[in-house]
């Protein structure tokens, strides 16, 4: 699993300038303005710190081809599990001595455990996205799936961002076998749905 989230302790920023220059960087994805800033309003404004770990590299280089104005600085990373000892390290330093200006602003993760470990005691540093990403967003996870993501006490302090995709192959004359002429589900749902059915009609 792959996960994305906000980091809490933003360099000195209010939540609601961190909340803000986050929604200005999805506004310019979705919309894709060309024009909306110029090189001297990206220079007089400080860069919204963004880290990410070498998978990433091209859809970095991707958003950036279709958004050149967007004020971000990407901060290549350790995101495997070597370094996840690394990263916690870097976290407890900076709760003690001060945060510096090159912590993330946003970090993306390969690790399952990262997220709610630095979301929760003795970190806390990640904010809570709940109250931010709408409740249909939130919505569209599959079962249990953002069980990773979400700390004991309920907040959301990461999201799923998976980049690797699972490609399932279907015998057909089997398939139509046991179903007949019905569709191949092309969700998750629809592929339990086909499973328990199957079970039911052939328990052994």
């Amino acid at each position: 699993m792959k996960s994305f989230f906000n980091v809490k302790s933003w360099r000195g920023r209010s939540l609601r300038s961190r909340v803000a220059l986050a929604t200005v960087v999805v506004a310019g994805l979705a919309l894709a303005v060309p024009g909306a800033s110029t090189a001297a309003t990206k220079a007089s404004k400080k860069p919204l710190i963004v880290w990410i770990d070498t998978s990433r590299i091209p859809y970095e280089q991707a958003y950036m081809k279709a958004n050149p104005h967007a004020n971000i600085k990407w901060v290549i990373y350790n995101g495997n599990e070597n370094g996840t000892g690394v990263l916690q390290s870097k976290f407890a330093l900076w709760n003690r001595i001060g945060w510096p200006s090159v912590a993330p602003d946003v970090m993306f993760d390969s690790q399952n455990y990262d997220a709610v470990q630095l979301g929760t005691a003795p970190y806390n540093d990640l904010l809570n996205l709940a109250k931010y990403v709408p409740a249909s967003v939130l919505k569209g996870y599959a079962g249990h799936s953002m069980s990773a993501c979400t700390t004991p006490s309920g907040q959301i302090v990461c999201l799923r961002n998976d980049t690797a995709a699972d490609v399932l192959w279907v015998d057909q004359g089997l398939y139509t076998k046991f179903f007949g002429k019905a569709p191949v589900p092309t969700t998750w749902a629809g592929i339990v749905a086909d499973g328990q059915m199957l079970k039911k009609s052939h328990p052994d």
